[in-house]
């Protein structure tokens, strides 16, 4: 038992003194941490403003959009599902039963998909306008 513990105190010992272990050991997670913050770097510096057509006749949003950080809404432009990126719009939104919408919910139509955060900004716009449409 005690050559066991001699013998594993030397193997441990010469491993830990040599540069390779000691700069992996430090290196592997500095080099993940400057991974993970140039992804958020790069995801944060290249989000583009989304410009959203909102087509809303049933009167949810009553006075023109106000734009967020990465959202640009116009209210009632004449576009449809069929022109709107030629108009220059990301995505065309409808209100429940409105245009080419027959159903209960909102429904964004576009041509790519969204980033979590713009598609948090939209959901939170709506329910923001919703709430003050029913309770005032």
């Amino acid at each position: 038992m005690n050559k066991t513990w001699l013998i594993t105190k030397r193997e441990y010992l010469t491993r830990v003194k040599k540069k390779t272990f000691i700069l992996s050991t430090f290196l592997t997670p500095l080099l993940f941490a400057g991974v993970i913050a140039a992804i958020v770097f790069i995801t944060i510096h290249n989000s583009d403003k989304e410009n959203i057509a909102v087509i809303d006749n049933s009167g949810v949003f009553k006075k023109q959009l106000d734009s967020l950080k990465s959202v640009k809404f116009q209210l009632n432009p004449p576009v449809t599902i069929a022109n709107f990126y030629r108009k220059g719009y990301s995505a065309i939104l409808f209100a429940p039963h409105t245009g080419d919408n027959k159903t209960e919910d909102w429904q964004l139509y576009s041509r790519k998909s969204f980033g979590v955060l713009t598609t948090e900004q939209i959901n939170e716009k709506i329910r923001r306008e919703s709430r003050t449409t029913c309770c005032s």
